[in-house]
């Protein structure tokens, strides 16, 4: 179900783990809305991105389709919590 949406998954460098999520263009805005469904809070920022919370996890989601997570320091983890979003 998640390969329905995710185009790729990038794990990013630095100090705190962070995941960048790829959406697949034709499903990016059912993408968005699933993950807006699923947040306890969001905030437009803008028109630039929207700053939602899951799970105290936090997800920037921009409108080119990327989507960069914090808070979660583990890709099965990770993997686990685009299942229950995604389906």
């Amino acid at each position: 179900m998640i390969k329905e949406y995710v185009k790729q998954i990038t794990r990013g460098c630095g100090e705190k783990a962070n995941f960048i999520l790829t959406l697949k263009w034709e499903t990016k805005n059912e993408a968005i809305k699933k993950i807006l469904e699923k947040s306890s809070k969001s905030q437009n920022l803008g028109g630039l991105f929207i700053r939602a919370l899951i799970e105290n996890i936090e997800f920037n989601i921009y409108t080119t389709g990327k989507v960069l997570i914090k808070g979660i320091e583990d890709e099965d983890k990770l993997n686990n919590l685009l299942k229950e979003i995604f389906t």
